[in-house]
């Protein structure tokens, strides 16, 4: 008796069925194929423990970017457990002169300022925190590394305890907002089936059993370590490195496509070194910097500042607008000025007006890169293709001390060729361009099309010469 197989489906990749129909009865038949033993327990473990749907729902980063999280999260639950052994010893735990409510007092000293702390570090990097979710991961595990340390400190400086936990405490909550923030960043990277929850979840239950590990690891080491402060440290320092080296090693390996300003940054020069060209998705990731970098930029780029920044009076503003193709009459999408101060730092100021989109924004940042490309000498052959054009740009640069008018006309030239050819490039590769991350503040400007409104001298009392 012979049937005929009319559909299979699947559950998942380890699970399979087949629909038969038999040529004497209409009723279908379900053929199962089941998994092997060890296959059924991985399938087990994936359901517990990964989305659903791995590995088509997540992105292709997404299991190197979880083993070293892993292995993050056990280093950091070793190095927590013995500074939480420290802390006890430090506000009296077993010293029967300690007094109860000083311990009270210092508990609560150290939660209120790790609150204060992340409500004041939210307001002032809450929004860096998107654009930049490699580097401040990494920023936030390094800190908690160092928070950690001081909390080890306890048991030495057992008069300075209570600063010592609300300095600590200040740090760990700046690690919560920024952790958080930018995990959340990734998980809706990682998550390419709308299964953000999901992808969250399972995160969730990762961390837990590796806590959980690390957790029963800790009282096999707690009993080791006891009285030997040597052997505290030499394991304190080795998890610690261990925990670096693996937070680093997962912010690499992530793979984004959506553009924030160290990604364009690199496509951008790379476009200009080569003549054209757009660099691949992951070559680009593998060269973005994931360090926060320190000190003040050669430099600088700010992205959505107010019209008064780059132009103080009407004929100023009038010498700007005809930089733009369309000249005065034509309503820019962005308006750039460069500054340069009496230290030879340079600051790129671009205003966005209220209509411009993302990609107005990939073209205004691609203008500022270009200027930050020449004013760091980019050095092109002689029979590159935008010769002329890069050498026009860079002697304006060197008239930049009376004003930047020049240095911005014969840039923006360049721009009006070049930016068409990188757009319809990014078009046709894997980058999304349909939203950008590159932290411009909330300034937009309208401009108006009729003759100005009126207003009252009493209408203007608020306002201030500029």
């Amino acid at each position: 008796m012979t049937g005929t197989v009319i559909a299979r489906e699947t559950c998942g990749s380890e699970v399979q069925q087949s629909y038969v129909r038999f040529e004497n009865s209409d009723k279908l038949y379900v053929v199962k194929r089941w998994p092997r033993k060890w296959s059924s327990l991985r399938a087990i473990f994936s359901e517990i423990f990964l989305p659903a749907g791995y590995p088509d729902s997540v992105s292709r980063d997404y299991t190197e970017y979880q083993i070293w999280d892993s292995i993050q999260a056990f280093a950091s639950s070793i190095t927590g457990t013995l500074a939480t052994q420290s802390v006890l010893t430090g506000v009296g735990v077993g010293d029967q002169g300690a007094s109860v409510l000083a311990a009270t007092t210092t508990w609560i000293l150290k939660d209120g300022m790790g609150m204060t702390g992340r409500i004041l570090f939210a307001w002032f990097q809450g929004s860096n925190l998107d654009y930049d979710s490699k580097k401040w991961r990494l920023f936030a595990d390094i800190l908690n590394d160092a928070a950690i340390f001081l909390e080890l400190m306890c048991q030495y400086f057992k008069a300075y305890v209570t600063p010592i936990l609300c300095i600590s405490s200040v740090a760990k909550s700046i690690v919560g907002v920024a952790g958080g923030a930018t995990r959340a960043a990734l998980t809706q990277h990682q998550a390419r089936s709308n299964n953000m929850a999901d992808v969250s979840a399972k995160d969730g239950s990762q961390e837990t059993l590796v806590n959980l590990a690390a957790f029963l690891f800790s009282l096999l080491l707690l009993r080791l370590v006891a009285g030997n402060p040597w052997l505290v440290y030499t394991i304190f320092i080795s998890f610690t490195l261990l925990h670096i080296f693996a937070n680093y090693r997962a912010v690499s390996c992530v793979v984004m496509e959506t553009f924030n300003r160290s990604r364009y940054s690199v496509v951008v020069r790379h476009f200009l070194q080569k003549g054209g060209g757009i660099a691949p998705v992951g070559w680009v990731n593998a060269r973005e910097s994931v360090w926060i970098q320190c000190g003040r930029p050669f430099v600088s780029i700010n992205l959505g500042v107010p019209l008064s920044a780059i132009a103080p009076t009407s004929e100023e503003l009038l010498c700007r607008m005809e930089s733009i193709p369309g000249g005065k009459k034509a309503m820019p999408a962005y308006l750039l000025a460069v500054v340069r101060d009496s230290s030879r730092h340079y600051d790129i100021n671009i205003v966005l007006s209220s209509e411009s989109t993302a990609k107005d924004q990939l073209e205004a940042m691609f203008h500022a890169f270009l200027l930050e490309a020449i004013l760091l000498k980019l050095k092109v052959d002689a029979d590159h293709p935008w010769a002329a054009n890069i050498t026009s740009v860079e002697n304006a640069a060197e008239d930049l001390s009376s004003d930047d008018h020049r240095l911005v006309q014969s840039s923006r030239a360049m721009v009006n060729t070049c930016f068409p050819l990188l757009w319809k490039a990014l078009e046709d590769s894997e980058w999304k361009t349909d939203h950008v991350l590159f932290g411009a503040t909330e300034w937009r400007v309208t401009w108006l099309d009729h003759v100005g409104e009126t207003v009252s001298v009493g209408d203007t009392l608020g306002s201030k010469d500029l």
